[in-house]
């Protein structure tokens, strides 16, 4: 073989293994590519539980801050819309930390009751202020929406009303509470009217990172 030629044949081959060792950076590794001593990326999901309850504020003279529309349908069924009142919300945390859920908050109610049949559907939003130090002005805005049923209301008088599970949930905006997920189940007694109404729930707030915020 000519020394012209060998070299050529030498460069090829060069390249050709250059090429097959490159490390293309914009190529993922499949999974049983990745060595597996190389941990990926890590991330610390945070869950807080609580419960607690909520009521109307009649102490504030204002607690109102819209009637919204009643109106008594054709069919007998009454429609609600866009009633927003002032909220006290208390809980408690079973880890014992920081209560970044307590405090005032403003709900706005929505529904289609059906008082012969004894049911109805609700939906609206809430948006609750923590009264903690630590959660730094943030709020949560949250979303809910359940079905009720008209019947017995132990502890009523009359023991007559509305029971209502909803199911809750929203973020966290601004402050501490950035980037935080809140869900909750909320039962709301409710007098046949839905002039007066108290609400129990559960639920946990989620975070994710390397520290437990509020903690």
């Amino acid at each position: 073989m000519k020394p012209t030629g060998f070299a050529l044949l030498l460069l090829a081959v060069s390249a050709f293994v250059l090429a097959g060792c490159t490390d293309n950076s914009t190529e993922p590794l499949a999974p049983s590519d990745q060595p597996a001593n190389v941990p990926g990326p890590l991330e610390k999901k945070v869950v807080r539980q609580f419960s607690g309850t909520m009521w109307q504020n009649f102490a504030d003279p204002n607690f109102l801050i819209d009637p919204g529309v009643t109106k008594v349908l054709p069919d007998g069924k009454v429609f609600v819309k866009g009633v927003v009142q002032k909220v006290v919300c208390a809980a408690a945390f079973t880890d014992g930390g920081t209560d970044l859920f307590s405090g005032n908050a403003v709900v706005e109610l929505n529904g289609l009751a059906d008082p012969v049949a004894g049911v109805g559907e609700f939906w609206g939003k809430a948006t609750i202020t923590p009264a903690a130090p630590g959660a730094r002005g943030g709020v949560w805005r949250l979303t809910w929406r359940g079905k009720g049923t008209l019947g017995p209301l132990a502890g009523w008088n009359p023991p007559y009303g509305w029971t209502i599970p909803l199911k809750e949930g929203g973020e966290g905006k601004g402050g501490a509470l950035h980037g935080m997920e809140l869900s909750m189940d909320n039962t709301i007694s409710s007098s046949p009217d839905f002039t007066v109404w108290t609400g129990a729930y559960s639920g946990y707030i989620k975070s994710h990172g390397g520290c437990e915020h509020g903690r």
